[in-house]
C-alpha cells in the first residue's frame, strides 16, 4: 500500500447543511465526524504505522447550484459555509 486517502466529501455535511444553514449545528457538531477520521486512522495506523494517509476536508457545497436553489437566502449560505470550515481547521 503507497498512501491512504480518506476524502470528506459532500455528503459528510450535506444531510446537516439546512441546520448549519440555519446557524444551528447539530449536537456533536464537528466533533463526531472528527472522531470518525480518528477512528479510520487508527485502524490504518494499527495495519501500518509507516503508510502515508492524506485527509481531503470538505467541499464548500454552499457555492453549488443546487445548494443555492435550495437554500436561496446568501448569508445562511455563507453561515453554513464557515461552519463546514470547522472540522477543516481541526489539527490530526
Amino acid at each position: 500500500m503507497d498512501a491512504v486517502v480518506i476524502f470528506l466529501s459532500d455528503n459528510d455535511i450535506r444531510s446537516v447543511y439546512s441546520k448549519l444553514h440555519r446557524n444551528e449545528p447539530p449536537l456533536g457538531w464537528p466533533q463526531n465526524i472528527i472522531a470518525q477520521v480518528e477512528e479510520v486512522i487508527e485502524i490504518v495506523q494499527d495495519e501500518n504505522s509507516n503508510v502515508p494517509i492524506i485527509v481531503g476536508d470538505f467541499p464548500d457545497v454552499g457555492g453549488t447550484e443546487k445548494t443555492k436553489l435550495s437554500h436561496p437566502e446568501k448569508n445562511g449560505r455563507k453561515i453554513a459555509s464557515q461552519h463546514g470550515a470547522n472540522p477543516n481547521a481541526y489539527p490530526t
